[in-house]
Parts: structure tokens; sequence; C-alpha cells
């Protein structure tokens, strides 16, 4: 039995106005989405080498492999590099299919959050209050929902789990929602975390043989993709997505950092939430009350995890939002029965308490208006863009680029492993990976592989200036900055010595 099935309330203008803003807010993101969807240059700093991850397997080869000053694959599994793969070929490789995935992903996540809603609520309305609730925390996770990363591709799937998980119960419906659990693993390593409290409930809710279906079907899935592709990798795949990760340290003070991130911005949603929780719970719903728990824990416990680590960015709070936006209206609409079965008049106190209520619910969707402006390039960056490019492709050799490697590899002048990848491998705890690393980039530098290094900083300066000459690169102020994540552009070119 939903909230909304149980008693209907009025509905005031305070209300009306949420649904006109959840419209809005999804009007906007959608607005945003296309004006940054053809930009030829990286909206955030890692996003050129997840396009050089495509590439590879465009061109036949593994994207896991021993690293090496040309490439080094970023810590992820591989789902969202092969259907992006895909995509390429059917429109053409680089940013557009990879963002394209991205946004259609997000889409249908907006979706199934207007429909596990609504289906809850018995209302379209709130349905739609849900998804532009979603929608609204695009920069609350630094305009994650349509860049060329893995995040959006799993939280699709996560949901289209949830979905499964809450509204049907039968063995197939257990096999779809553990291939699609999988998948997600397979998309981003903490979809794990959001999975386990919901395969519990799963477990613990069905009746045999039905209770099996959905566990044996996520572990059968993911531990054959995580062999599969370990052997055909001969372990690197292992070493770069279990093993790298495992050996980030935990920050403690992002320990209460992370209810910070979360809360400023959705504080009145997650106590919304927990009065849900509450309420169903006093309503003896404990079945409902232990799904949307499993849903919060499970989602909130893989953004806390996620946030723990160094380099660690707010995109991870993207699960917690989504659980949030699903849970909230149906607490909002919780209280606003509750009252209603008091017989409670305006006029009375509780009245007023029932319109606080209404308020604080329009009060979170003010507090997440933003400026859709601030993410959207401009013409100022496609020409410095297009002046880096032109300096790149001056050189008669290849260029370095360790922060954007994706530039030379758009100007036909060698690959570059990213600044973060080699990062990573040389802070890890296998010596031999760091050490052959090492060495190889000592021998492309003494070697002047490169004709020019262009830099954003004076990272591994060591290594390469006896061998360099370096002076300023200057692109026009305010140009050429990410529109999302770390902010770093070139500022230097080094060039071989005689």
């Amino acid at each position: 039995m939903t909230v909304m099935q149980t008693t209907k309330t009025a509905m005031n203008w305070t209300e009306k106005l949420v649904f006109v803003l959840a419209s809005a807010f999804i009007l906007l993101f959608l607005g945003t989405a296309l004006a940054r969807l053809t930009y030829p240059y990286e909206l955030e700093w890692m996003e050129g080498a997840m396009v050089d991850g495509v590439l590879r397997l465009l061109e036949g080869k593994q994207l896991y492999v021993q690293p090496s000053i040309e490439y080094i694959p970023f810590i992820y599994p591989p789902l969202y590099f092969y259907l992006s793969a895909a995509v390429s070929l059917l429109i053409s490789p680089g940013f557009l299919p990879m963002r394209l995935v991205s946004i259609l992903s997000t889409l249908g996540t907006l979706i199934l959050v207007h429909r596990i809603t609504s289906r809850e609520t018995n209302s379209c309305g709130w349905g739609l209050a849900a998804a532009g609730l979603y929608a609204a925390t695009y920069a609350q996770v630094d305009a994650w929902f349509d860049i060329s990363r893995v995040d959006p591709l799993a939280i699709l799937l996560l949901l289209g789990a949830v979905y499964l998980i809450r509204f049907h119960n039968s063995i197939p419906a257990g096999i779809s929602a553990g291939l699609l659990l999988s998948l997600a693993f397979l998309t981003k390593q903490a979809s794990l975390v959001a999975a386990m409290p919901l395969l519990l409930y799963w477990f613990l809710q069905k009746r045999s043989p039905t209770r099996w279906s959905l566990p044996l079907t996520f572990l059968g899935i993911s531990a054959a993709g995580l062999l599969l592709f370990s052997i055909l990798t001969d372990g690197w795949f292992f070493y770069y997505t279990f093993s790298l990760p495992g050996q980030h340290p935990i920050l403690p003070e992002m320990l209460c950092r992370f209810w910070i991130d979360l809360l400023k911005p959705m504080a009145i949603a997650a106590m919304l939430s927990l009065l849900f929780i509450l309420f169903l719970l006093q309503n003896k719903q404990k079945e409902q009350a232990g799904f949307y728990f499993a849903l919060l824990a499970g989602f909130i416990g893989a953004s806390y995890l996620g946030r723990l680590h160094p380099n660690a960015h707010i995109n991870v709070l993207m699960s917690s939002f989504a659980s949030l936006a699903i849970v909230a209206p149906q607490g909002y609409l919780a209280l606003m029965s509750s009252y209603q079965r008091e017989n409670i008049n305006p006029g009375t106190s509780g009245g007023w308490k029932k319109s606080a209520f209404s308020i604080a619910f329009l009060l979170q969707f003010l507090l997440l208006l933003y400026n859709p402006l601030r993410y959207i390039p401009d013409r100022n960056d496609r020409m410095a863009g297009g002046n880096l490019m032109s300096a790149i492709q001056s050189y008669q050799g290849d260029v370095y680029l360790p922060y954007h490697g994706y530039l030379s590899t758009m100007a036909s002048k060698g690959s570059s492993a990213h600044a973060m990848a080699v990062s990573d491998v040389l802070a890890g705890t296998d010596s031999s990976a760091a050490s052959a690393l090492r060495s190889s980039m000592q021998s492309a530098f003494q070697q002047q592989q490169f004709e020019a290094l262009i830099l954003d900083s004076n990272w591994m300066e060591s290594e390469w200036q006896d061998f360099y000459n370096c002076e300023a690169f200057t692109l026009p102020e305010g140009s050429f900055w990410p529109r999302t994540g770390m902010q770093t552009r070139p500022n230097r070119i080094c060039i071989r010595r005689p």
C-alpha cells in the first residue's frame, strides 16, 4: 500500500510550483547537455583519456595492457568503453558518441526515477517531481550527467535493477535484476556496494526458488566477466580495476566531510527520506521500509566509500542523490497524509506545520538553482583549442601531453598516457609495474622520443629537465579551462635540446 493510495491530499500552490520547477530543471539539463554535446575538446580533464581507451578498442587493441608512457588505462571496468565503441561505429569516434551514451543514460535514469516514484505514489506529477529533483542536482555533482565518464551508465543500470526488485516477484525478474546489477558492477566497481543491500533484501523477502535467482545470476555473471577479462589480458584487468584501487589510502578528513557534501545541498530531501522510513515502520509497512532502507544504505554507502579516497570528486554523490530523489517525495506525501488523517484544519497550529513542510519541500528545489552558462564552453574556448591544435601540428615529431594526450592523438603526433593513470601506477605497491613504467619514461625522455612536451605543470620535471628547454605557453585568459572537475590547462612548451 502506497502513501497516495492510502490518503489523497489536496494540491496547494507550493506543490504546483514544485512541478513547474521539476519540469524546468529537466529542460535545463537537456538544454545544457545538448549545448555541450558537440564541443570538440575536453569538458573534464580525464575525458580525453577515456576517448583514447575507446579508440584502442576500435583499433582492435587490448584495453588493459602493461603500463607505458604511451598508454595506461584508467581504473574502471570495461562495459562503458565497449558500449561507447559500439556507438562510435554507428557515428564516429571521439567525444560525441561517449557523451551521447551518458546523456541517454541520464535520461533513462530520469525515466526510472519518475516511474518508480509514480508507481509508489499513484501520481504522475510526483514522479515528475522526483525526476526533476534528481535533474536539479546537476550542478551539485559538478555537471557529470553528460560527460564521457562511467557514472551515468552505472546509475542507470542500478536503477533498472531497483525497479525490478521493487515491483516484480518472479524468477525472470530476479535473473534480469541480477544481470543489470552485474553489468553495473562491470561499469563501475562502487556499484557492488550499492547492490549488496538490494541483494540481501531480495533474498530475505522472496520465497524459494525465486530468492536464489537474483544472487546466483549476479554472482555468476560478475565472476564470469572478471575471469574472462583477467584471462584475456594476462591479469592486467585485475591489476587496474582491483589491485590499484585497493591501494588508495583513506583520507580521515573525508569521513566527516562527505556528510557536509551530501547534506548541504540535500538536507531537506534527506530529512524527508528518513521520516518516510520511520513513517513506514510506524504504520507496520516493514517490507516497504526494508526496501527503501536497502536502497538508501546501498546508494549512499557507495558514495561514502568512494569519497574517502584521494582524487575522489563530488561526482560520487550521484547515486546518493538518485536514491534521495526517489524517497524524499514519498516522505513529503507521508507527512501530508498524516496531517490529513488527523483532520487538522488549516487555521490550527497543525495546519501551519503542514504549510511549513510544503514550503520546505519547495525550498529544496530552490536551493538547487544554478547558472548553466558556467558549464557551457564558449567561442573563446573553441578558438583557444584550435590554436593549441595548430601548435601541436606545427611540430614534425611526436608531442607529449600527459594531461591532454587525446590532443596529440587527434593531431597524429603519437599518444600519451594520462598523468592520473601514471600517478596511480607509480604510487602502487607493485614495484615491478612501477619500475618498468618509470624506466620506460626515463628512456623516452633521454632518447628525446618526443620533439616537444606540452605541460600543465612541472610534472615529473626531474625526469626530463636535462633533455628539454621550456618556455611559457599562454592561452587567452579565461579560455580552455575544463568546465567540470580539476581545473588545469597547458601553460608551457618544452622543446628537445639539440
